[in-house]
């Protein structure tokens, strides 16, 4: 899984980033400019690669993902860059306040990802049980499903499951193997069921 290993590979080196950032954050505010140009030369190479590699993997997986369609990326991409230049003035003009806004940026933009994560998983509940739960006498449960499946919603389905449900990209599961089926209640998972044989 591809996406899976990008995910891995960009939290990990954002903590990375993170903890250098932080650690030389504590140098610049608490000891003297000779500390900063000490830490500021020990964490030269870090400061060009790990920035680079957690960028990169992110564009990739907003690619992969198809992310990339949506304008609160951007945002957070360029609060990215804005937060990590702030944080390369700071350290070479000796400048606290320059930091300490880097540090405030690095936060929203955590704050940013998770609250996107967070909304999605609520839209897609509520719309789910919505279109689950049809009040017309004429509804077709695999028609309805099978459009859900196939939209352009706030949950592409088929962009991450695949036309048979078995792609698996960005770490979804397998839906024709899944085990997950038996954990939903039985209206759901019959949906679900009629959805994948009707592929």
């Amino acid at each position: 899984m591809l996406y899976v290993g990008l995910k891995h590979t960009h939290l990990l080196f954002v903590c990375i980033y993170l903890a250098v950032f932080l650690y030389k954050l504590y140098i610049l505010l608490t000891k003297d400019k000779a500390a900063v140009d000490s830490i500021r030369q020990k964490t030269k190479l870090v400061e060009m690669i790990v920035p680079t590699v957690f960028l990169v993997t992110g564009i990739w997986m907003a690619v992969i993902s198809h992310n990339g369609q949506e304008g609160w990326l951007y945002f957070k991409l360029g609060l990215m860059v804005i937060a990590i230049l702030c944080g390369v003035i700071a350290m070479k003009k000796y400048n606290k306040m320059m930091g300490i806004l880097a540090f405030i940026l690095f936060l929203l933009i955590y704050g940013i990802s998770e609250s996107k994560k967070m909304r999605k998983v609520l839209n897609f509940e509520s719309e789910a049980s919505e279109r689950i739960e049809p009040i017309a006498k004429d509804y077709n449960k695999t028609k309805h499903g099978e459009t859900l499946y196939k939209s352009n919603g706030v949950m592409n389905c088929i962009n991450c499951h695949g036309e048979k449900g078995d792609a698996g990209l960005t770490g979804a599961a397998n839906l024709i193997t899944s085990k997950s089926l038996l954990l939903l209640s039985s209206n759901k998972a019959n949906f679900l069921c009629q959805l994948m044989m009707a592929n």
